[in-house]
């Protein structure tokens, strides 16, 4: 059977991991190998995603997708993410800009729309934060002219903006007598007006780019706004309950990699003629380090179901999981660059990569000082 049919039709998680596991091993493990720095969009190993059905895996059944389960998709996601944190947050940024189409879009825009999303045919991404974010709202807008909107301003801080076919673009809709109202609008890779403005330069993450894109005058047609007008803030909402636990699963994934480096090292490496796991002290420390990735994987489990449920507790779970799950990672590649001693600091050996991937996640989607702030409004 292969691994898309199997992900089809198993809701046995254990083999979905594993499979998922497998196809890792096999035949992007040698690929990663080859680019350790992971430089460059991946095309390679997102198309062995998308033919082996990983990449429409968390779509609905109804949508063409595999599963529609956030658990199963934070197994898998997680599991992508010890082998390399930057495909799992080209997954990951992927999925989340589907989300508008999939939970407000018309179902023309449905038709239209999603099977390349679903098929990873053609790569999505958000565009949200303003070039100059201001408290009072968006200060980018869209204008209707006819049968069509023009929008105006600019956004940073855009994921993949240089190979996604599709922006989905947060603007003030104009006229409005709401500052803070938005809409979310489709705008193609190409489309007049629209520009892509420097790439960031970045401590981490080298598999996609970060990039500030312009909309001067940039002209759409009307039936690309998604949903109905002044909608986007619950839009937004709906994306940070989406993102919550595949970023908590992006941070498990890598302290999970970062573990299973540890423990090599341990098994490996002799100093003064013992072998590293002879000693009580790193014993213990591979001990704490291994407590820390089951309890911060649990919770991406518990804040998974309760998204699949729909639970009233979905805000609160989704940003401790994130928030517990990413401090776990840093402190994690942080203790074991220490253990591993001068190999540690050196750029072939994968912890200092891993060391700036996992601050990314503590500040990404909202940095963790937030979620605490989520946690706590929950609990007051």
């Amino acid at each position: 059977m292969s691994l898309k049919s199997l992900l089809a039709t198993s809701d046995d998680q254990d083999v979905l991991v594993e499979a998922i596991a497998s196809l890792l091993r096999a035949e992007i493990a040698p690929l990663l190998d080859q680019n350790p720095d992971e430089w460059g969009f991946p095309w390679a190993i997102w198309q062995i995603l998308r033919e082996n059905g990983a990449v429409s895996f968390p779509f609905p059944l109804e949508q063409g997708g595999l599963s529609g389960s956030m658990v199963a998709n934070c197994l898998i996601v997680s599991e992508i993410a010890r082998y390399s944190p930057n495909v799992a947050m080209i997954l990951v940024s992927h999925q989340l800009a589907a989300v508008p189409i999939l939970l407000d879009g018309t179902p023309e825009q449905k038709e239209q729309f999603l099977p390349g999303f679903v098929s990873g045919s053609a790569l999505g991404t958000l565009a949200v934060m303003d070039l100059d974010p201001e408290p009072e709202g968006f200060h980018t807008t869209a204008s209707k002219e006819d049968v069509r909107y023009i929008l105006k301003g600019a956004k940073q801080l855009v994921t993949n903006a240089e190979n996604a076919r599709w922006f989905v673009v947060f603007a003030k809709e104009l006229p409005t007598s709401v500052p803070t109202s938005s809409s979310a609008f489709l705008v193609e890779q190409g489309a007049a007006g629209l520009t892509l403005l420097k790439r960031e330069g970045e401590i981490g993450t080298h598999g996609f780019s970060t990039s500030a894109v312009a909309f001067d005058e940039c002209a759409i047609p009307d039936t690309h706004r998604i949903g109905t007008g002044g909608d986007g803030i619950t839009m937004l909402a709906q994306i940070t309950s989406f993102s919550r636990p595949l970023l908590a699963a992006l941070a498990v994934g890598l302290a999970q990699g970062t573990l299973d480096t540890a423990v090599a090292h341990a098994r490996e490496h002799k100093q003064f003629g013992r072998r590293l796991a002879e000693s009580e002290s790193v014993k213990l420390k591979l001990a704490d380090m291994g407590i820390a990735v089951e309890a911060a994987r649990g919770l991406m489990v518990r804040a998974a179901s309760a998204f699949d449920h729909r639970s009233s507790e979905i805000a609160k779970l989704g940003a401790a999981a994130k928030c517990f799950a990413s401090d776990t990672a840093m402190r994690l590649t942080i203790d074991c660059a220490q253990m591993l001693g001068e190999a540690g600091y050196l750029t072939h050996y994968p912890m200092e990569r891993r060391i700036r991937q996992a601050k990314l996640l503590q500040i990404f989607e909202g940095g963790n000082e937030s979620q605490r702030l989520a946690v706590s409004r929950a609990l007051l």
